[in-house]
């Protein structure tokens, strides 16, 4: 009768790499910042679920937001790869900000695909 149990072979895997859609988020992030240098981004709501890619971007200036008012009147908003709420979809051109982030590809409770192009919030009085 044995002591101890067999030995277990036991195997640690490498990460693989994102889904399509948070791999967009995080180029489009990237995008933004490379195409306005200097200029402060918002991003609402953490971009992904990965503390190490937020803590990059927070190291590059960029500033998480839990409201899409927050962002100054003329700044750059960033939606997250999550999608927004539809309260919260802005319809240009009368909209508090205007979406630079299209939701994951095949997530089906994102709201419609927009613009990858970067925007500037403006506000309506």
């Amino acid at each position: 009768m044995a002591l101890y149990p067999p030995p277990v072979r036991l195997l640690l895997v490498n990460p693989r790499g994102f889904c399509a859609g948070v791999r967009m988020a995080i180029d489009v992030v990237d995008r933004v910042l490379d195409l306005f240098p200097g200029e402060t981004i918002y991003v609402y709501h953490e971009i992904v679920h990965n503390r190490h890619v937020v803590g990059r971007f927070r190291g590059r200036g960029v500033v998480f937001v839990e409201d899409v008012d927050d962002p100054p009147p003329g700044s750059i908003l960033v939606f997250s790869a999550h999608g927004i709420p539809p309260p919260f979809a802005p319809e240009p051109p009368s909209a508090a900000c205007t979406p630079s982030t299209p939701p994951a590809p095949s997530s089906p409770r994102s709201t419609p695909k927009r613009s990858a192009t970067p925007a500037r919030a403006t506000r309506s009085s």
